[in-house]
């Protein structure tokens, strides 16, 4: 999510988005095709992965497609599901039916052609993942957030080390 394209158009909580259509419409949804819930076409990805529960990096799941599963850790997945138990139900806080699957450092998953191990990182909220993705073509790494002054440097160092 990005904050200064959303403070474009909406001041919350006066003022807040009313339908996924209208946020498509302004362009403050990301654009991948087939990833939606609102499009009527068979999903086009295999999955989302969330690296840590921070407003820029989750929001917008609630407008995810249910079938595809979301990857995220078990700490991220409890703090999405309480939010969406008590905030105020509405457009982008609501994770009900979400098929979250768990990951773990020192796991691997296979998604479509690609190996993603994850692997914890420092971060001001808990349960925070970086990701080693292998393609066909090479390794693609993703930090999430990256860090290493906070209470758990040594996370951060263990992500390093691997890549």
């Amino acid at each position: 999510m990005s904050f200064s394209m959303k403070r474009q158009f909406y001041s919350p909580p006066f003022l807040s988005p009313k339908s996924e259509k209208s946020l498509q419409e302004l362009e403050i949804l990301p654009k991948p095709d087939g990833i939606y819930k609102l499009d009527s076409r068979p999903p086009e990805v295999d999955a989302v992965f969330v690296s840590h529960r921070h407003l820029d990096h989750s929001t917008y799941l609630s407008f995810i497609n249910r079938q595809i599963p979301i990857y995220c850790s078990e700490t991220t997945q409890t703090i999405l599901q309480a939010l969406g138990e008590t905030c105020r139900t509405d457009l982008e806080f609501c994770v009900k039916d979400i098929p979250f699957k768990s990951l773990r450092t020192g796991g691997k998953l296979k998604v479509g052609s690609l190996d993603v191990q994850p692997v914890h990182v420092d971060h001001s909220v808990p349960g925070a993942y970086g990701f080693v993705i292998n393609a066909s073509r090479g390794t693609v790494v993703y930090t999430g957030d990256f860090r290493i002054h906070g209470a758990k440097p040594e996370m951060t160092r263990d992500f390093v080390d691997r890549v």
